[in-house]
């Protein structure tokens, strides 16, 4: 199981149904002013993240193996294997032949993970996509999009965490000596018609959606725990008071005493 990363995603993506101009900047030097017609995607460009999405779908179902075997009544055959993409989910592709082999293709943008159970099958596929796109093996899953992936000596069971991620928040928020907290929200919480007397100012309101989209992705990716109190904070993004701040916080104090909190999952017998 390894990551990738794939340098320039939208750069690689080609424009050619449909008619792109953009007009270049005066710093552009003897190009200064000319308006020119795009053939491949740039970063900002609407439907950027789509033009690509659906090329690199393109360019996996694109690679095929040609695989022999031999059938059951003990005649020889040819089949050529090709990815699939899940109906669940429309990032991941999975591969499967006759020989048994299987690869199965996550991404997330230009965030890759490719688990196989044939390092050279694997080898392949990705010289294929190096033809259109600059792509970097970071070696075994260790960390992707902030979670930390580690494996067993055994190899039987993973474990994802988010301690680093959770450090950085309690940083940023200024939270690295609060006490000790248990829960992720005190018990009986809840906000009445008083608690909303002040009206919020503009800080406020910036503060509280910075906490909720910080430990929003916590509760969505690894940390379940803290999903409930999240979704009852979220109802005031608009319109937050000093309590529900303080609530927010303490979710942040419960994640730097929780830290190393994993999920664990095991394929045994």
């Amino acid at each position: 199981v390894d990551s990738y990363d794939l340098s320039g995603a939208y750069l690689g993506t080609h424009l050619e149904d449909q008619a792109v101009y953009m007009k270049l900047p005066a710093s552009a030097g003897e190009y200064s002013n000319k308006i020119l017609r795009l053939t491949k995607s740039i970063y900002g460009l609407r439907g950027a993240s789509k033009a690509f999405m659906k090329q690199l779908g393109e360019e996996v179902e694109k690679f095929s193996e040609k695989v022999e075997y031999t059938d059951s009544r003990g005649e020889k055959k040819t089949e050529y294997a090709r990815f699939e993409k899940l109906i669940t989910d429309q990032c991941m592709y999975r591969y499967r032949d006759a020989q048994g082999r299987e690869m199965i293709f996550a991404s997330y943008v230009d965030d890759i993970i490719c688990c196989t159970t044939d390092l050279e099958l694997r080898d392949r596929f990705f010289d294929h996509l190096r033809k259109t796109w600059g792509i970097t093996h970071e070696g075994t899953l260790d960390r992707f999009l902030g979670i930390h992936f580690e494996r067993s000596h055994d190899k039987w069971s993973w474990t994802a965490s988010m301690g680093a991620y959770i450090d950085k928040i309690v940083k940023r928020f200024g939270l690295e000596d609060s006490r000790k907290v248990t829960t992720p929200m005190e018990p009986g919480f809840v906000l009445t018609a008083e608690d909303f007397i002040e009206e919020p100012t503009e800080a406020m309101i910036t503060e509280m959606r910075s906490l909720i989209g910080s430990i929003g992705y916590c509760a969505t990716a690894v940390r379940f725990d803290i999903s409930h109190a999240v979704s009852v904070l979220s109802r005031h993004l608009a319109r937050p008071c000093h309590k529900a701040l303080d609530a927010a916080k303490r979710i942040i104090k419960y994640l730097a005493w929780t830290r190393d909190f994993a999920i664990q999952w095991t394929s045994s017998e």
